[in-house]
């Protein structure tokens, strides 16, 4: 029954609790509005019951259920947590019915369809150490993979899998769509309902107020009941821009809210959500307006190259007017340029324009976010571009520390595996100086230019205060270190252990040992890259 209206049958609660029809008036339009942003939290194991009415344990979710689209016969699919979020994120459990760890899958999804359109997208997990993390828990009452399903899917870059820290505070900077997952307590799973709603009022209540004025979507939803009661009823509900408030009668469950973000950004409908109901019956009639995208919304280049990425302006509703396009965010040394840099999306169409990206040998290596605007008079739409500048074939590089301004050394020019490294004043030795290479994944492989041996956790180890050694090459996750941004250089987090190397105990002396510990973004975590030659 795509595109029929439900409203006729929808309530919502006023100000004293009761509850009003909807006029037809106010009935939605029908069709599925393009988002520029859509933050999905998925929260865990309640009911409808322990929480709707419940104003003394969460008064802050009831508060959203009167400004908001509240699904009343919302169902999770199965129990136990896992399968449901495959289902919310795949379309299919996957085969799973437990919640067994760790799973590897190449089947598609929202992710990978997501970016393959041109779109981008996030994960945010709380608690979650490092990029890309791929441990099966991390931390009492933390975090847990079997809510980040996203990591078990091999065609999403580990880049997108981010801890929650990495949470934008200007939520313009946010990809496309991106999932929130909370701790095993803040979710309530391992603690009470009134802790999850203070969560939430604390960590969503402002992007729910700016996603109303810029064109963005909250999705608050549950992965499963409790277990104890009838039909595995759940919470779901869609706040922000667009939106007509009230409690819809319809049953949906995880498989109708994929069918709807997958029809809202024109993806084909993946497992079961294929035949699946598309929510349509909950948009406000909408303005004029456009959207942008680009293509790739990932992408990596060397220092003294090139790029080019296609920005799309698209026209929704009769719109017709100029968007002038713009660029922030851009590394040290990246340059870009549009051709053309205004667009006129006539008669509902779209027009493209080519973004060249020009990284200068001397370019910033690591990641960065950079994000594409257009303007047309008061409406401002963006699309983030993840950008990667890797350093191009042969040429290597002095690590040094931001807190000592020492340099990472292979003492007394060592060629023997497991060495211990260190830090130590630049001497323009080659025992000093490292080529790095890119991995598929946007990790480093560094490697020694005078003992030819890579840069590793010892002994695969995912222990703090492990030695960071120098040791024969062998491709291995402890040998790999993703960059992120910190302070006035980069983290490198050990891809096997989600730790950062890091100078022991902030030391500026020479010869202090290198070692790995959890990353806190001090400056003895800090990196700066030099070129050597």
């Amino acid at each position: 029954m795509a595109g029929t209206s439900r409203q006729a049958s929808a309530t919502t609660p006023n100000d004293k609790g009761k509850f009003r029809s909807l006029s037809a008036a106010a009935a939605g339009s029908g069709v599925i509005p393009r988002y520029d942003h859509v933050v999905i939290v998925v929260m865990e194991n309640a009911s409808i019951d322990s929480i709707v009415g419940n104003t003394k344990d969460a008064p802050y979710i009831n508060s959203l259920l009167a400004d908001s689209a509240y699904f009343a016969q919302s169902h999770a699919v199965t129990h136990p947590s896992q399968p449901n979020y495959l289902a919310l994120f795949s379309g299919s459990t996957q085969g799973i019915t437990d919640d067994s760890c760790p799973h590897t899958f190449d089947t598609d999804n929202l992710g990978h369809q997501l970016m393959g359109a041109g779109y981008s997208f996030a994960s945010y997990s709380e608690t979650m150490p490092s990029v890309g993390y791929t441990g099966c828990a991390y931390g009492a009452s933390g975090y847990a993979r079997r809510h980040d399903p996203w990591a078990n899917f091999s065609n999403i870059p580990p880049s997108t899998n981010l801890p929650y820290t990495a949470f934008p505070g200007d939520f313009a900077q946010l990809p496309t769509v991106s999932f929130v997952i909370p701790n095993l307590c803040d979710d309530m799973h391992d603690c009470p309902v009134a802790t999850g709603d203070s969560w939430l009022s604390s960590h969503i209540g402002s992007y729910i107020a700016w996603a109303k004025t810029h064109n963005s979507l909250l999705i608050l939803t549950w992965d499963e009941d409790d277990d104890l009661s009838l039909g595995n009823r759940i919470i779901t509900l869609f706040a922000g821009a667009n939106i007509e408030p009230g409690t819809y009668a319809e049953p949906i469950d995880h498989y109708s809210v994929l069918r709807t973000l997958e029809d809202m950004y024109g993806l084909a409908a993946l497992g079961n959500a294929s035949a699946a109901t598309p929510i349509t019956d909950v948009w406000s009639p909408a303005a004029l307006d456009f959207g942008i995208s680009t293509s790739p919304a990932s992408l990596g280049m060397s220092q003294g190259s090139q790029a080019g990425v296609a920005v799309t302006a698209t026209g929704f509703n009769g719109f017709d007017a100029t968007v002038d396009l713009s660029i922030s965010g851009l590394p040290n040394g990246v340059t870009a340029t549009f051709s053309p840099a205004s667009l006129v999306p006539a008669n509902d169409g779209s027009a493209s324009s080519v973004l060249t990206l020009s990284a200068t040998p001397t370019a910033a290596i690591g990641s960065a976010t950079v994000t594409v605007t257009g303007v047309a008079g008061a409406l401002s739409h963006n699309s983030p571009i993840h950008l990667t500048i890797n350093p191009p074939v042969g040429v290597a590089y002095w690590a040094s520390s931001v807190n000592s301004g020492l340099v990472v050394d292979d003492p007394e020019s060592s060629t023997t595996s497991d060495t211990q490294l260190i830090q130590y004043p630049r001497t323009g030795h080659d025992n000093q100086k490292w080529r790095l290479a890119p991995n598929a994944d946007g990790s480093w492989t560094m490697t020694n230019v005078l003992s030819g041996l890579c840069m590793a956790a010892v002994n695969a180890s995912t222990s703090a205060r492990a030695a960071v050694v120098q040791a024969s090459c062998t491709g291995g996750a402890e040998q790999q270190w993703q960059p992120q941004p910190a302070g006035s250089g980069s983290e490198l987090v050990n891809r096997n252990s989600g730790l950062c190397l890091d100078v022991a105990n902030a030391s500026t002396a020479r010869r202090t040992p290198l070692i790995q510990y959890p990353c806190h973004g001090g400056a003895n975590q800090q990196w700066t890259l030099l070129r050597a030659n």
